[in-house]
C-alpha cells in the first residue's frame, strides 16, 4: 500500500478541547516511518505552539476542528504561527 500519512485520533478527546494526547501520539509515531497527523483535543493556539516547538520528528500535521468552529482558535492568529 502507498500510505502517505496516518491520522492518530484519540477518540476520547476528539471534540472535547481537553488538550491533545501528545505522549500517546509521539509514542505511536515512533513505531512507524509513515508521517503522523495528530488529531483530537486541540483547545488553543498554545497546544499548537507546544507541538510545533518540540519538533517531534514524525508528527507532520495537526487537525483542529471544534476549537476553530467555536472561536477558541482564531484562524488568522493561527496562520501567523504555522
Amino acid at each position: 500500500m502507498n500510505i502517505s500519512r496516518i491520522i492518530y485520533t484519540d477518540i476520547n478527546k476528539d471534540g472535547t478541547k481537553l488538550g491533545p494526547s501528545l505522549k500517546e501520539t509521539v509514542d505511536f509515531s515512533n513505531l512507524t516511518k509513515i508521517p503522523v497527523v495528530l488529531s483530537g483535543g486541540i483547545s488553543s493556539i498554545s497546544d499548537v505552539v507546544n507541538i510545533k516547538k518540540n519538533k517531534f520528528p514524525n508528527i507532520k500535521g495537526i487537525i483542529i476542528g471544534k476549537a476553530i468552529y467555536d472561536g477558541s482558535i482564531d484562524i488568522i492568529e493561527l496562520s501567523k504561527i504555522i
